[in-house]
Formats: structure tokens, C-alpha cells, sequence
């Protein structure tokens, strides 16, 4: 081999062995800077967390990251097992954010329970519901709302009523029909993505939540069995009742009276 090829081999083999090295260097890059950073392992959401889940059910909705020092938040839990027993998250948490210690507090907590006092002999119950079943989530704490079912019933099943009896249902045992469940029923907390209240006490325009309301409400023991019954075996609305509201005179409205 002459010594013009044997300088050529040489420079090839250079240049493989360079760009060996350079790739190794760039794939370390980023891990070097990140050690420069004290990276940190952190909580973080991955799924969004309603209002009110209990810290038991969070594991599936989290996973531990490693943050620059400078990038955690003050109180954010480092692993599943910081997580708080027997506890509830306050408000939702979104996909991306640190989960926080503070953001969960007991079952009890007055934060959780309730904004406004409950009228006595009444309990709080929640109701998990979308947006658009809450008034565009422009219901705040302190309003009366009127509770609506839609659900399949017996047909006749509305005794005491003075509804109409529907024609297509005749000969059938069933029917699906929407009634009013309860009128000036008390809204104690909202709990979730909800538009923030302007200076009136209503929501301000233009603002979309973009998730599931938790809504507790405070209801005597009948008016809980009837709530429970409903959202297991049909679905609720709920109206945001005004002083002036008329909610008298309400009945069932079924595929025959509906068009009446």
C-alpha cells in the first residue's frame, strides 16, 4: 500500500472516530445540563383530577418527573406516597401541574363541605355533572336551582300530577319523560373549572369551563334518595333559579306533550 492510501484510510478512520465522539457528546447534552440544574423528581398530573377525588384514586393520575430545582413549586409532593390518606383534592387539578400538599384537605373540611351555611336539618350531597348541565357553570354558591330528571318511568307512575296522559305511551309499560325533581333547592359549593364571578355575584361573560362540576347541594333525606335514584337511573339539569322564578305548575313532559 502506497502512502497516499494508507493517509487516506487513516483520515477516514478519523473521521469516523470524530463523529463517534461528537454523537456521544450531543446525545449527553441535555442530561449534563439537567444535572447542572439539580434535577428534582416531582408529582406531576398526566390526567386531569376532579374536585373532591380522594387521594387513594390519585396514583392513576400522576407520575413522578425530574424538574430543574428552580422549576418546582414550593409544597409539591415528590412521590405517590407523599400523597395524603383519607384526604380529597379540594379543586381540580390539570394535566401538567406539580401536585401540591395543600390542594387536598379532609371530607369534613369546611372548604370541601361547604361556602355558605346550611339551613339546620339538611345534609350536603354532591352531584358530579357537565357544564352545560350546570348553566354553562355560571351557578355559584348561595343560589337556589331547580333539579330536573329525564328518565324512563312506569307509565301512570306520576300520581297526584295533573299532566296529561301521553298517547303514544298508551299500552306500554314504560315511558321516558322529564320532570321537575325539586324546585329552590340550595347550592352549598361548586367545586371545578368554573368561571370566576364578577363584581354581581354571576359569572363573567364569555368563560368556558372545560371540565366536570361537582356541585353540593343541601337536601333533606327524601330529596337525597330521590337525587341518588335519579343519576344512577336517568340524567339530571339543574336551573338557576332568580326571587322571581315561577316554578309552579310544572309537569312531566314526555314524546306525546312535548309539541303541546
Amino acid at each position: 500500500m502506497n502512502s497516499r492510501a494508507l493517509f487516506g484510510a487513516l483520515a477516514a478512520l478519523l473521521a469516523l472516530m470524530g463523529g463517534a465522539l461528537l454523537f456521544v457528546y450531543v446525545s449527553g447534552a441535555d442530561q449534563r445540563a439537567l444535572a447542572s440544574l439539580d434535577p428534582t423528581p416531582v408529582l406531576v398530573v398526566t390526567q386531569e383530577i376532579p374536585a373532591g377525588m380522594g387521594a387513594a384514586e390519585v396514583a392513576n393520575f400522576v407520575e413522578v418527573r425530574s424538574l430543574p430545582i428552580h422549576a418546582v413549586v414550593p409544597g409539591a409532593l415528590k412521590s405517590v406516597d407523599e400523597l395524603p390518606t383519607d384526604q380529597v383534592a379540594v379543586t381540580s387539578l390539570k394535566v401538567g401541574e406539580q401536585v401540591l400538599v395543600e390542594r387536598f384537605v379532609s371530607p369534613d373540611d369546611n372548604e370541601v363541605a361547604a361556602a355558605v351555611p346550611v339551613p339546620e336539618g339538611l345534609q350536603l350531597m354532591s352531584i358530579l355533572l357537565p357544564p352545560e348541565r350546570v348553566v354553562g357553570a355560571q351557578i355559584i354558591a348561595g343560589d337556589k336551582v331547580g333539579i330536573y330528571v329525564t328518565m324512563t318511568a312506569e307509565v301512570g307512575a306520576t300520581e297526584g300530577t295533573t299532566a296529561t296522559p301521553d298517547p303514544a305511551a298508551e299500552g306500554e309499560p314504560e315511558q321516558t319523560q322529564t320532570d321537575l325533581l325539586s324546585a329552590d333547592v340550595l347550592v352549598a359549593r361548586i367545586q371545578g373549572t368554573v368561571a370566576p364571578p364578577a363584581g354581581d355575584g354571576t359569572a363573567e361573560e364569555g368563560q368556558l369551563p372545560g371540565s366536570e362540576l361537582m356541585v353540593t347541594v343541601a337536601v333533606d333525606s327524601q330529596l337525597a334518595a330521590k337525587i341518588i335514584y335519579s343519576k344512577e337511573n336517568g340524567s339530571l339539569w339543574l336551573s338557576r333559579q332568580t326571587p322571581t322564578t315561577d316554578m309552579s305548575g310544572v309537569e312531566p313532559v314526555t314524546s306525546g306533550t312535548v309539541f303541546k
